[in-house]
This record gives C-alpha cells, structure tokens and sequence, in this order.
C-alpha cells in the first residue's frame, strides 16, 4: 500500500489546525514546534520550515485564528498584548474579551 504524501500547503494547514486545537488546552503562546509536530505526526524540523522562527509561528497562530474566529485564543493575545490580536476587528476583539469573562 503506497503512502500519498501531502502537498506543503496541505501539511502546513494541519500544522495550523494542530496549533489551534493546543491552544484550546493551554496558551498559544507556550505551544512549541515539538508538540505540534507530535499532534501532526511529522519531524520537528517540518514545523520549522513550514513556520520559520517561534515569533512567526505564533503570528500565523494568532492569524488563524482571527481567521477562524476562535474567540478563546484572540482574547489569549489580546490579554498578551499581542500585536496582531490587537489588529482584529474590534467586534471580534470585544467577543474574544467577552468569552474570557464568561
């Protein structure tokens, strides 16, 4: 049985999907490339190259999840001050802050 392997675009997706679904479990900003890897099931090495540094990584992270909406992690980085949570729409900002409180 032969092994379909993914495109860079496709495995860089799962990667972000991967980094979402781990910070629903703790913050975004301490999910690393080996834990990502490890829920991808791929090399560390792979995570780099798809993300670049950690800062990078963490931007397309919080880009994603602007993208997706995923409330629990933009109030993440609002509370952070992260520079790119602070850029989402500020109806999404006002959401993510509401979803925090409870």
């Amino acid at each position: 049985m032969s092994r379909i392997r993914k495109t860079a675009d496709d495995r860089r997706e799962q990667c972000i999907e991967a980094a979402l679904e781990l910070a629903r479990h703790k913050p975004y900003y301490r999910v690393t490339r080996n834990e990502i890897a490890d829920a991808v099931g791929v090399a560390g090495s792979v995570v780099q190259w798809h993300f670049g540094t950690v800062k990078k990584m963490r931007r397309q992270i919080m880009r994603a999840a602007i993208t997706a909406e995923r409330l629990d992690i933009i109030g993440q980085g609002i509370a952070n001050q992260d520079p790119h949570a602070l850029k989402a729409p500020a109806d999404l900002q006002a959401r993510a802050l509401e979803s925090l409180i409870g």
